[in-house]
């Protein structure tokens, strides 16, 4: 079961969709189309936002813009997470033509307390709850949470606003076929010349117009897909470290053990002895939900509503 729930008004072009993730192990990925929303509900975790890395706690919350390259990786068992993700477009009517806004709010131990942030997390729990229900009045209900989380955002969260990255159909699927073909031959020699006439483009044009698209640089991609493969090989095998390191496109242990610490902040050796056993399957690239009525989320959930 999915447990991921939708809702549309197709008449203002405006979508939303909530779901509880399971954090486990390193996942890299960007979205182009929404606006995400994380709030811890248990557990401890490491996220990285673009270049930036947080440690976030219960009742923390992190947003991230569309087109920022992210990941999330557990740091305790039983780590799970309130995502909220809004439609691009959702801010549009603040917005001048061709312009385009982005949130970069993330709560700490000083922060994650205050009036603000238990507001935010009230209606982010209020709409997940009305988005799931099954009352005549959810609609409404989850429309108006929908319409509060928002305006909160835009009247008490800093932001910025920049010109919209518009960039012809042609170019964003040439760019998607780049991503593909590293996610695949990741293990491999990959070069910017090799990627550069797979799709017919020039050296300096692709790595520009790939840091435009994804928000990171193309090495920077490739080494959090190897990174992210590396993770599973040293959860579910044997394998050494050096093994895992080649295996995964690293040329030797030292450059994985030193990619590794800048994206995690420890070891891959801190790392593996630090990995929970869990009797759930960890998958690469795949997100794993809880649905909103479990007993132990639906109780956080409360809790959040009734501040």
């Amino acid at each position: 079961m999915e447990n991921i729930y939708r809702m549309n008004w197709p008449k203002v072009n405006l979508s939303v969709e909530c779901y509880v993730n399971t954090i486990r192990n390193y996942r890299y990925h960007w979205h182009e189309d929404y606006h995400e929303i994380s709030i811890i509900l248990y557990g401890r975790a490491e996220y990285t936002r673009g270049n930036e890395h947080f440690i976030l706690y219960p009742d923390d919350v992190i947003l991230i813009g569309p087109g920022i390259g992210h990941a999330s990786l557990s740091l305790s068992q039983d780590t799970c997470a309130l995502v909220v993700h809004l439609s691009k477009n959702t801010f549009d009517a603040f917005l001048d033509l061709g312009t385009q806004i982005c949130f970069f709010s993330v709560t700490d131990k000083e922060s994650r307390g205050k009036p603000l942030w238990k507001e935010f997390r009230q209606y982010a729990s209020r709409l997940i709850a009305s988005l799931c229900g099954n009352e005549k009045t959810d609609k409404i209900k989850a429309r108006a949470a929908h319409e509060l989380l928002t305006a909160l955002m835009i009247e008490q969260l800093p932001y910025s606003i920049f010109p919209s990255n518009i960039e012809d159909p042609e170019r964003r699927n040439a760019i998607r076929r780049v991503c593909d073909y590293m996610e695949k031959q990741y293990s491999e020699k990959i070069t910017l010349s090799g990627l550069a006439g797979l799709i017919q483009y020039n050296r300096t044009y692709l790595s520009t117009l790939f840091h435009k698209t994804v928000g990171i640089s193309l090495y920077d991609y490739l080494t959090r897909i190897r990174f992210q493969n590396a993770v599973y090989d040293m959860e579910n095998t044997n394998k050494t470290l050096t093994e895992i390191a080649i295996g995964n496109g690293f040329p030797d242990l030292k450059n994985f053990s030193r990619r590794f610490r800048e994206l995690t902040n420890m070891s891959p050796a801190e790392y593996r002895k630090s990995i929970a056993e869990d009797t759930l399957p960890h998958l690469i690239n795949t997100r794993s939900t809880i649905a909103a009525d479990n007993p132990v989320i639906s109780r956080r959930l409360l809790e959040y509503r009734n501040l």
